[in-house]
């Protein structure tokens, strides 16, 4: 089936191409029902679009279990934010050259009341499904310009990094409710930096340039995180308003062992600085990966 429906075709005067994605329920074995066997079909289809799409995936149990967690997390991270079980934690950014904290990079984590301190792989990809992510970015902004504030008013003067989701520029109000939050909050918007992962920003180019443009000219610094793990196209660093490239942690981890790992720092930075950019590294957490850098 896949094989036949992805051969090209003519569209007016252009070849077109269609892909598929299937789910295989197995009658009786899944289910004695057509009803049930399409339901268990439909979530098996899903399963296809997740391992890549133009693909098939049959039924399994573990697939009914990983729908009910989703759902289940879903409805509670619903309360979470209602309840203010979410917090953040604040990673420092230090300036290898003078030894200064210049900065920090906003970590949200969720305390969950039954399974304990939560990372976002168990939460953020299930928000961005079922259409949370959105709300949970505004808490992450406000909270963050919150922490900027009394920073700014201490006198200190740092940069905090906030992670949002390509997902929020979607939402036609996303770079209205930033000015509204900055404007609540009193800080200067050049103390505050986005954070989206290239393949966010590439997934949505159109749509998200516009808006970038719009945070931009806000005075808010805009950088690209976890660079070199996606698409990796140089040409979007030529017209995407950006400040700072972040090299992904995967890189650092074995950076004095693994010359390939050495090899694509050594390339990031070095388009960092070509480009006019400031570079961060992620994760670093010994002495010889700080002089390596």
């Amino acid at each position: 089936i896949i094989e036949h429906i992805n051969q090209p075709f003519q569209l007016a005067r252009t070849e077109a191409f269609i892909g598929t994605s299937v789910g295989i329920a197995v009658y009786p074995d899944d289910a004695d029902s057509a009803e049930a066997l399409l339901t268990y079909a439909d979530t098996a289809m899903y399963r296809a679009k997740e391992k890549g799409r133009n693909t098939y995936a049959f039924y399994t149990d573990s697939i009914t279990r990983e729908a009910d967690r989703k759902l289940q997390i879903a409805n509670q991270l619903r309360r979470a934010l209602a309840r203010d079980e979410l917090v953040l934690y604040f990673q420092p950014q230090i300036d290898l050259s003078s030894g200064v904290i210049v900065g920090a990079e906003a970590l949200i984590r969720w305390q969950h009341p039954d399974e304990g301190l939560l990372t976002p792989n168990a939460f953020v990809s299930i928000a961005e499904e079922r259409g949370l992510i959105h709300e949970i970015s505004r808490w992450v902004i406000s909270r963050g310009c919150q922490q900027l504030g009394q920073w700014q008013s201490q006198g200190f003067q740092l940069t905090v990094a906030l992670n949002v989701s390509a997902r929020d520029f979607s939402y036609d109000d996303f770079t209205d409710d930033i000015a509204s939050i900055i404007e609540l909050s009193d800080v200067d918007p050049g103390g505050l930096e986005l954070e989206l992962t290239e393949s966010g920003i590439m997934e949505n180019a159109d749509s998200v340039l516009e808006a970038l443009n719009e945070i931009r000219d806000m005075g808010i610094n805009l950088s690209v995180d976890d660079f070199g793990t996606g698409y990796s196209s140089f040409s979007y660093l030529k017209y995407l308003p950006i400040n700072k490239l972040k090299i992904d942690r995967s890189f650092i981890h074995d950076l004095e062992s693994d010359s390939g790992d050495a090899t694509i720092v050594s390339a990031v930075i070095d388009v960092g600085k070509n480009f006019g950019l400031r570079v961060v590294a992620e994760g670093v957490e010994s002495a010889v990966q700080e002089q390596l850098l």
